[in-house]
């Protein structure tokens, strides 16, 4: 483990607007040839980043199938979609079930997987009650049924949301892609995760900044990744005040409360976005000394920044220290 607090004066000016700050070529992007691929999927900014994109490749069409999967995994799993699955298997009373995707059926398990892994702090579901994530146990008000990809609802009132984990499916699903028409140096940003494979343009593997939650225009870690996945998840950008209090926008499911551990940011590193984008989550609703304990547990990638009383206190699992630069 490492700990040591953070100040404005020892940390790195780079200037930049999400939690994860690309930082390829930066003193030579023209002398490399990149292409770069953006829009807005699931409410929130995705860019793909291709360094030296064989010749062959249709970029335009390449863009297309990047929007259309993208849209395919909103129109299954968004809960601002009358006809998604996730809102159709909502409104099922207990008893009833619903034959899924293969696509929403293998997010579902890997959002229970998470669950159990983190005892209940990521968790998929609203509404649930009498949970004991902390023994292991599959709900009993959800069950998943793998040989027809069924969702088998016992409770009326539980319902499924899977907004802590769509996006790294997502940034999965297009890395994929990418692959699958010959595509091997690429980053991948998406609403604060990012996926990169390969190299950057300049040819250096592809480094990637986390800002600081205090000051978020300046860089307190630079990372390097290479067919890794790194999310993040923060109360620095979504909260609210009340009382001379500060309240994060993540629920503690065991409370039904803000969190309140004084975690400013907490940033994990995966061989997948889906795992990073859950982790973040669930760990953003953790005690820090929990999430360290974890995270040492099952070699988990991962620092956060506690609130101080100067400045922060980074603590970072001892698996950190393989990917950090500086």
């Amino acid at each position: 483990m490492t700990e040591k607090t953070l100040t404005r004066r020892n940390i790195l000016l780079l200037g930049g607007i999400s939690a994860l700050l690309p930082m390829f070529g930066v003193a030579a992007a023209g002398r490399h040839p990149q292409t770069a691929l953006d829009g807005i999927s699931m409410g929130t900014y995705y860019r793909v980043t291709l360094a030296r994109p064989r010749p062959n490749v249709d970029i335009a069409e390449l863009h297309k199938r990047i929007r259309l999967e993208l849209a395919n995994i909103d129109r299954r799993m968004s809960l601002f979609r009358t006809d998604s699955e996730l809102v159709r298997f909502n409104q099922l009373s207990a008893g009833r079930s619903l034959m899924v995707s293969p696509e929403t059926f293998y997010v579902a398990n890997q959002a229970f997987e998470t669950a159990r892994l983190t005892g209940g702090t990521f968790d998929p579901m609203a509404g649930a009650r009498n949970m004991d994530w902390n023994k292991g146990a599959v709900h009993s008000s959800i069950i998943l049924d793998p040989n027809s990809n069924r969702l088998v609802k016992t409770e009326t009132e539980t319902s499924l949301d899977f907004n802590g984990i769509a996006k790294g499916y997502g940034l999965d699903r297009v890395a994929a892609l990418l692959k699958s028409v010959g595509l091997s140096n690429f980053l991948i940003e998406f609403g604060g995760e990012v996926l990169a494979q390969g190299n950057a343009p300049n040819g250096a593997s592809w480094s990637v900044a986390i800002e600081n939650p205090i000051d978020p225009v300046v860089a307190s870690i630079i990372v390097q990744l290479n067919g890794k996945a790194l999310a993040t998840s923060g109360d620095y950008r979504n909260f609210f005040t009340f009382g001379g209090r500060r309240f994060a926008h993540v629920i503690n499911p065991a409370t039904g409360k803000p969190a309140q551990h004084g975690t400013a940011l907490v940033a994990v590193i995966a061989d997948t976005a889906i795992e990073a984008d859950a982790l973040a989550t669930g760990m953003m609703a953790m005690p820090p000394r929990r999430v360290l304990a974890l995270a040492k547990s099952h070699k988990i990638p991962m620092v956060l920044f506690v609130r101080a009383t100067r400045g922060l206190k980074e603590i970072a699992s001892p698996a950190f220290a393989a990917h950090r630069l500086a």
